[in-house]
């Protein structure tokens, strides 16, 4: 089906309203969560005396080196800049050939290519599957004393409906492939390295799953496995952009 010009901008300018409501939508749910976390975290006063209770404050001091954290701050991030974007187009809709400054439209590619989309499937993926089989692993039973199911569900589950909402109204093509990937290895490194290094500082993995594979080969697959789902999960935005929106296959862009 081939659309006219007039076709194509109705379609756009709905689009962007679409996208904006995804924005504040997502600044409100997340904001309002880490609010609300907060207040449970701060006045859960419990004392260290048991094991459960020594993992509960320990949680409560490295909440912020979780990789779900730095997602949802992503998350944040990303709708603040989209916001900006689009609030601009919006206000120069009447300038002929209007664009939108090299550098935001840059970030806003990078960050939601190389760094949001991969990290929000790899959270939920991950997250899920060993909640699933062994919640131990990864969630153990005594923090749900202070991250409410609600809460739990917010920073896990709907993260995924923030990202698959961007891609069904913001149709793209990619600019640089290598770029992209690039963002997304340093930012895997990067968090790898707090990984580590909180281990080496405090003697705790931030997951058990890490202490209940240290010393066998799967603790370096576990890492091997993690690299290879960015990176499916990275192609696999295109091919939902292409489904979506009739853009020409992803192979055939550089």
């Amino acid at each position: 089906m081939t659309w006219s010009s007039t076709q194509l901008n109705t379609i756009m300018s709905y689009q962007i309203y679409f996208r904006l409501l995804g924005y504040v939508s997502t600044i409100a749910m997340h904001i309002g969560n880490l609010i609300y976390m907060r207040h449970t975290i701060l006045s859960a006063n419990i004392s260290e005396k048991s094991l459960d209770n020594v993992g509960i404050g320990t949680f409560k001091k490295m909440e912020y080196r979780y990789f779900t954290t730095w997602t949802v701050g992503l998350q944040i991030g990303y709708a603040a800049l989209g916001t900006l974007c689009d609030l601009l187009v919006l206000l120069n809709k009447h300038k002929k050939n209007y664009r939108l400054p090299k550098y935001l439209g840059s970030s806003r590619e990078i960050m939601f290519a190389g760094l949001v989309w991969p990290s929000t499937w790899v959270v939920f993926t991950v997250f899920w599957t060993l909640f699933n089989y062994d919640r131990s692993l990864i969630f153990p039973a005594y923090l749900d004393k202070i991250v409410t199911r609600l809460s739990n569900h917010v920073i896990h589950t709907m993260i995924v409906p923030v990202v698959v909402w961007e891609v069904m109204f913001r149709p793209r093509k990619p600019k640089s492939h290598y770029r992209n990937i690039a963002q997304l290895a340093i930012h895997m490194l990067a968090y790898v390295f707090v990984l580590h290094f909180t281990y080496h500082e405090h003697g705790v993995w931030l997951y058990p799953i890490f202490k209940a594979v240290q010393g066998t080969i799967h603790f370096y697959l576990l890492h091997f496995y993690v690299a290879v789902m960015c990176l499916m999960f990275y192609w696999l935005q295109w091919r939902l952009n292409s489904l979506i929106h009739g853009v020409e296959d992803v192979k055939k862009i550089h």
